[in-house]
C-alpha cells in the first residue's frame, strides 16, 4: 500500500475514586516521498472532559458536609503537531504535543486555557528496526522529553515484532 495520509482516533475513560475523565483524540497525518527517505507531518487535536462527585464521599467530621459539592464538569481541548523523517529501517521525529494548558483562576473560580509557550514540552524521538528474519523486527529507541517544569525525561523503548502483526515490547 502505498497511501499519503493517516488518520486516528482514540476515545478514553478513566474512573479513579470520585474523578471521571473522559478523552477524545483526533489525529491526522500527511506522507511525501523524498529522494531519499519519507516524510511525515502530524496535527492532533483533543478534548478531555472531567469532573469529581464529592457527593459520594462520607463526611466523617461534622460540619464537613460543605466539602461535597460536586465539581463542575471541566473541559479541556488541546492541539499538537510533529515531523517525521524516514529512511530506510532508521527514524527521527519532533513533536509538540500540546500547545495549550489549563490554568486555575481564582477570581472566576474555573480553570482557563493559556497558550504559553514557555509551558511546551519538546519530544524528540531516534529509533531503529533492525530484521532479524524475513519477517521478525527488533527495534530500539530513544524518547527526549523537554520542557522548562520537568526538566529532561528521556525513556529507552524496545519491541520485536512478528510479520508486522503482532508486536512485544517494553519501556
Amino acid at each position: 500500500k502505498d497511501q499519503k495520509i493517516g488518520l486516528g482516533l482514540l476515545l478514553e475513560t478513566n474512573s479513579f475514586g470520585v474523578n471521571r475523565e473522559t478523552r477524545l483524540a483526533m489525529s491526522y497525518a500527511y506522507k511525501m516521498k523524498l529522494k531519499k527517505g519519507v516524510l511525515s507531518l502530524g496535527i492532533a487535536t483533543d478534548g478531555t472532559i472531567a469532573n469529581s462527585k464529592y457527593s459520594n464521599l462520607v463526611a466523617l467530621e461534622p460540619g464537613d458536609e460543605g466539602f461535597l459539592e460536586n465539581s463542575s464538569i471541566l473541559f479541556t481541548p488541546n492541539f499538537g503537531f510533529g515531523v517525521n523523517y524516514k529512511i530506510n529501517n532508521f527514524h527521527v521525529g519532533f513533536s509538540i504535543p500540546q500547545l495549550l494548558s489549563s490554568e486555575f483562576n481564582y477570581v472566576t473560580n474555573k480553570y482557563e486555557q493559556v497558550h504559553d509557550i514557555s509551558k511546551y514540552s519538546y519530544s524528540l524521538y531516534v529509533g531503529n528496526v533492525f530484521m532479524i528474519a524475513s519477517k521478525i523486527g527488533v527495534a530500539g529507541s530513544m524518547l527526549l522529553d523537554y520542557n522548562r517544569e520537568d526538566k529532561l525525561r528521556f525513556d529507552i523503548n524496545s519491541y520485536i515484532s512478528f510479520y508486522d502483526r503482532i508486536t512485544i515490547g517494553g519501556s
